[in-house]
């Protein structure tokens, strides 16, 4: 979701530096606060509240030779002068701010000062410039350096903002220009103003990102090349795409900039280092390995920099091929399930077998992941990024690695076992396309492919097994003897087969409910003692926290709360009392400011939530605001997460509370307004962010009556989106960044197009039997994204159940979709983590186990109490457990 696309993840690898304080010659003062957020100390002084809203800031980025030295130093100009700033406190924070992982906005911000004025600026960075001697600094990719300082730049932008969320659901500051006009701050990976605000240094100022053809000279050949894209930008030096001025063949430009990458001990010139490595090696090795390797052609230096010139291979990275995989997709033949098997074979046998002979002629590769390989136009694989690689004696790139192949790596590992653990990991992923589970859960790829393994080629269980046999002669020291040949012998076995298809009654063999019935006593009794009959409590549940906000009705602390209430944990007191608290927390300007307006993730679920858990409407504060929004009339966005459809399912849904008043003039107002709308409504197609959900909100919690071509016609604008597909396999997320990627999922799928459907037609009929059926098969994926609701295979168990309860279904179709029910409640409930350590699922991104409706265990226990129902032949359609929202009463 796009909520999560820019939150920060922790990188919790097994591989951790030693910690080294700097120290910073800071004198506590009682009219100064001190506050650690990772990777930066902040000193605050009391005259905070004059420091501008934007304005200039000071950036320093003295390598890590310079920097104890002058942040002393400066600490003591900043004291003297009272001035607030920020600063790396230690190694493990500056290496954060100095690998090729670091974003190009914030490479090499070691300290960041924040003068009260321009004058004080000018004055200030001044200052620092004649009294601070540093000769070697990192350079900031988006400040401008100050005259001819090595470490000293600055830039103009935001410097504590009041931070908003919008009706779209994104952060939102605004940075005035100089004209007077507002507007969102674009940080770029060059130096840039906004409008109409000036340089006081007056320095050249670049406008775009346009690269105009720019010539330069290898040091080798003395050849000139043109450089006319830039592939990359990166922290620690970019990634240009060009031609050979002699005979026109496209290149490949790298950069290797100083100061990135640093030790202690080698604080400079390590990112030059690497790239100059990438190149000898590439050199020196052209066609002597199996693997095709570009030719290196020349290098040169430009400023601090040293660019690496290789050859233009034509391809797909092998990345691209696994996002490509027809595993996933229930219509894709067999013959191309089972031709990517035989591919993906022949790939990690040409790349083991590379790495067995780097191993053999004295090298390690360091670095293995799906970025640095290419699958050539002519099907050769090449490896592409080398910058890792070298000798197993001297091995000075050993902490070089891409984190997601490296869960749970031994600490201290050979360098050679290394590849080899790093190689079983890219193997496990590739065929599901994730492996954060496994940070967390050591058995988690033993239960994925037990669950996928029966629905995929059985050539698929060769690859499995293979990147097992690697990892388990890394964990448990096997030998390493003849270790080519078993791995070659194993990844074989089997070729050319179709997946063996169980049934229906051999899904149901895997004792299912009996595992749910203990799942549901452990989730019970764990989320009984977490509340332990005390509403404070709440804030102790896990939740999908996007943007910061825990006040979600469907990923927060709300939606936790009617579950609680939904499964008899808290009463009805409790749960009032619960609601008391969180509209209290909502009320606090921190929190307020994190609500836009709509019902996932803003006021109108609060209300909603609210109104639900009794709280009159004297005191429903989100109610109030909520109406006096409608009057208004004036909304940007009419998406159901954030805009106008969700208001409108709220309204409805507080509409039948018989302790609130009839709202009946402003629902009107507001269905005529969702039923005028142009199509489509945004970039995005889907239950939340597109049309769907605006047919959604016009048929939920309706009676007969409603417009349904109308809704149809609505339905059909995200339908049309995959018009020219063969067949129907889902939808995109967004079809104009995505166009080739379709997903099967309630809130962004075809599982979330379904859902209007099954609405419709469990109130006035009409279902047709071989639409439903090329729909519902869009959700036969072997594994899916995570095991929730929203977006995932929770979610896809309650939209065929819905389906499954329509009257006079045909036993071949109601068997097929028995299946792919029974499939996506096994994949669920194998994932469940009950140990001393966790109880729980893991929710979005695998990044942590949510307690969460939307994606985490209250949502599934709901999901899997439904399905114990149907099992047992009890359930019946409501349209309430069918909603996709939390339970509502």
């Amino acid at each position: 979701m796009k909520e999560f696309l820019n939150e920060f993840e922790l990188k919790d690898t097994d591989i951790n530096l030693n910690k080294y304080y700097f120290r910073s010659g800071i004198k506590i003062e009682q009219n100064m606060v001190i506050n650690d957020v990772f990777p930066f100390r902040y000193i605050i002084y009391d005259n905070f509240q004059s420091l501008p809203l934007q304005g200039w800031k000071i950036h320093l980025s003295p390598t890590l030779d310079k920097y104890p030295s002058v942040l002393r130093r400066v600490t003591e100009i900043l004291q003297k002068e009272r001035v607030s700033f920020k600063y790396v406190p230690d190694t493990e924070s500056f290496m954060a701010l100095s690998n090729k992982n670091t974003g190009v906005s914030q490479f090499g911000k070691y300290i960041t000062i924040y003068p009260c004025n321009k004058d004080e600026f000018v004055k200030l960075i001044e200052k620092i410039y004649l009294d601070i001697d540093c000769k070697t600094g990192v350079q900031i990719p988006s400040d401008q350096k100050y005259k001819d300082s090595d470490f000293i730049f600055y830039r103009y932008g935001s410097v504590f903002p009041k931070q908003e969320i919008t009706n779209f659901n994104e952060k939102d500051h605004q940075i005035m220009d100089g004209f007077g006009e507002l507007g969102r701050e674009v940080k770029k990976g060059y130096f840039t103003l906004p409008d109409g605000i000036k340089d006081p240094f007056e320095r050249f100022i670049f406008n775009d990102e346009t690269v105009q053809e720019v010539k330069v000279k290898g040091k080798l050949t003395n050849n000139t090349f043109s450089i006319n894209k830039i592939l990359r930008h990166s922290a620690i030096g970019n990634v240009y795409e060009g031609y050979d001025d002699l005979n026109g063949k496209g290149i490949i430009i790298k950069e290797g900039r100083l100061g990135g990458i640093p030790l202690v001990n080698e604080p400079l010139y390590r990112a030059q280092k690497a790239r100059k490595n990438e190149f000898e090696f590439f050199n020196k090795n052209h066609n002597k390995y199996n693997l095709l390797l570009p030719r290196a052609i020349d290098y040169f230096y430009e400023g601090d920099s040293i660019f690496i010139v290789v050859e233009k291979l034509k391809g797909k990275s092998l990345r691209e091929f696994i996002s490509e995989t027809p595993l996933a997709k229930p219509k894709k033949s067999e013959k191309e399930k089972i031709d990517f098997i035989n591919t993906l074979k022949r790939i990690f046998d040409e790349i083991f077998e590379f790495v067995l002979q780097l191993h053999s002629n004295g090298y390690v590769l360091n670095d293995i992941s799906d970025d640095n390989f290419l699958i050539t136009s002519r099907n050769q694989i090449s490896l592409i990024d080398a910058e890792g690689i070298s000798t197993i004696e001297d091995n000075e790139w050993y902490l070089m690695g891409t984190d997601r192949f490296m869960y749970r790596i031994p600490k201290g590992i050979r360098s050679d076992l290394k590849d080899i653990y790093m190689t079983s990991q890219l193997i496990l992923y590739s065929i599901i396309g994730k492996n954060r589970g496994y940070f967390f859960d050591e058995s988690f790829y033993e239960k994925e492919y037990e669950t996928i393994l029966p629905r995929l080629p059985v050539g698929t269980k060769d690859i499995f097994e293979a990147g097992i046999l690697l990892r388990d002669t890394v964990l448990r020291g096997y030998s390493l003897e003849n270790l080519g040949d078993k791995f070659k012998e194993t990844l074989f076995k089997h070729n050319n087969k179709s997946p063996v298809k169980i049934n229906v009654e051999t899904e149901k063999d895997l004792n299912l409910i009996s595992r749910i019935e203990n799942i549901e006593t452990v989730l019970l009794k764990y989320y009984s003692n977490i509340i332990a009959d005390n509403p404070e409590n709440i804030f102790k549940f896990r939740t999908s926290d996007y943007l910061d906000n825990r006040l979600s009705l469907i990923y927060g602390l709300p939606g936790v709360s009617l579950c609680l209430h939904d499964f008899n944990i808290i009463d009805e007191r409790q749960l009032l009392d619960t609601a008391n608290i969180l509209q209290q927390f909502a009320m606090e300007t921190d929190n307020t400011s994190k609500l836009n307006d709509g019902l996932i993730f803003g006021k109108a679920g609060l209300a909603l939530y609210l109104a639900q858990s009794g709280i009159p409407i004297e005191n429903n504060h989100f109610f109030f605001s909520m109406i006096k929004k409608i009057k208004e009339l004036n909304f940007d966005n009419l998406d159901f997460a954030n805009g106008l459809s969700g208001i409108y399912t709220s309204l409805k849904l507080i509409n039948t509370n018989k302790e609130y008043p009839k709202i009946n003039k402003w629902v009107d107002i507001v269905r005529k307004k969702l039923e005028s709308i142009t199509m489509p409504i945004s970039d995005y197609q889907g239950l939340e962010y597109g049309n769907i959900g605006v047919a959604y909100s016009l048929i939920f919690a309706e009676q007969k009556d409603y417009n349904w071509e109308t809704i149809y016609n609505i339905i059909n604008e995200d339908l049309k989106t995959v018009s020219e597909d063969s067949y129907f396999s889902g939808l995109s997320y967004n079809i104009k960044e995505w166009p080739n990627i379709r997903s099967p999922y309630v809130f962004a799928g075809g599982a979330g197009l379904i859902l209007p459907l099954l609405h419709h037609y469990h109130k006035n009929g009409g279902h047709n039997w071989d639409f439903i059926l090329d729909l519902v098969t869009s959700l036969d994926s072997p594994f899916t994204y995570n095991y929730g609701i929203t977006y995932g295979s929770a979610g896809l168990a309650l939209v065929i159940m819905g389906i499954l309860l329509l009257p006079d279904i045909p036993d071949e179709i109601k068997e097929k979709f028995e299946y792919i029910l029974t499939h996506n409640i096994n994949y669920t409930i194998t994932h469940f983590q009950n140990n001393s350590k966790v109880i729980g699922f893991l929710g979005d991104k695998q990044s942590f186990y949510a307690d969460d409706f939307g994606n985490g265990g209250l949502g599934i226990l709901k999901i899997l109490k439904l399905y114990k129902k149907y099992y047992e032949g009890r359930l019946s359609w409501d349209e309430y457990n069918f909603s996709s929202l939390p339970p509502l009463r």
